[in-house]
């Protein structure tokens, strides 16, 4: 028994359309700094605490994790 994927291929087409709109976002993604949530939850990683109230604790200990490993 053959079973289908529920996606159908995609239409060259659709990769002609996105090839340049990716290109011209990589051109001018540069110019955009560090938003300031990144920082914030940077931050929140250098001092971690049992109980966050705006973010769950995962995210600080994910971003301590990453810090470390830079």
């Amino acid at each position: 028994m053959k079973t289908s994927s529920p996606l159908a291929p995609l239409d060259r087409s659709v990769y002609f359309l996105a090839a340049p709109l990716w290109l011209v976002h990589f051109l001018f993604n540069g110019k955009y700094a560090t938003f300031r949530d990144e920082l914030y939850y940077a931050a929140c990683g250098e001092h971690l605490a049992g109980v966050d109230v705006d973010h769950a604790e995962l995210v600080a200990f994910a971003s301590w994790i990453f810090a470390e490993s830079i």
